[in-house]
């Protein structure tokens, strides 16, 4: 079964912008390296980097 590449871009920024996960980068800003492998999973299936900056502006990150 061949893998929807689009579908799983448009899941993981679905993802990375729900609540839930929103208050757990929030919660790791005491951990960096919590930081660093959302940003790595992020990199590796391709989210832009603009949802991702925008997500961590957010926040209060960037």
């Amino acid at each position: 079964m061949p893998i929807n590449a689009s579908a799983i871009h448009n899941t993981v920024q679905h993802v990375l912008a729900s609540p839930p996960v929103t208050k757990a980068i929030q919660t790791a800003l005491h951990a960096p390296q919590l930081l660093q492998a959302v940003e790595q999973i992020a990199n590796d299936f391709d989210v832009h980097d603009d949802a991702l900056d925008r997500l961590l502006a957010d926040l209060g990150i960037e």
